[in-house]
């Protein structure tokens, strides 16, 4: 029944570490993520090298779920979880270790 809404929770998870490592390309030290607007979220994917950033929007009804980081250390493991507010859907975390990528279903933990 939510699979749709969960399909869209991954995709942006993928759209937001794709841009994640896209800006960690010039080697900076940390990597800022700061999510504004409601439901959905546009999340700002900024550094300490570029105060500009990338700025990716979520699909419709989604926003960032609990636990999420909000700041990268560059080379350090990291989480970030996207939640809709679709009742009974639940959210989708992706965890991420060097080049690893682990998806699962729930907040991050």
């Amino acid at each position: 029944q939510n699979k749709g809404y969960e399909a869209s929770e991954k995709a942006d998870l993928h759209e937001l570490v794709t841009n994640i490592a896209t800006e960690a390309v010039d080697g900076p030290s940390t990597i800022t993520l700061t999510a504004a607007g409601t439901n959905p979220d546009k999340v700002t994917i900024t550094s300490d090298l570029d105060s500009v950033g990338t700025v990716v929007g979520l699909s419709p009804s989604n926003h960032l779920g609990a636990n999420s980081a909000t700041t990268i250390t560059v080379g350090s493991d990291y989480c970030i979880s996207v939640q809709n507010t679709h009742s009974g859907t639940k959210p989708w975390h992706m965890s991420v270790s060097g080049p690893s990528q682990t998806l699962a279903a729930g907040d991050c933990p």
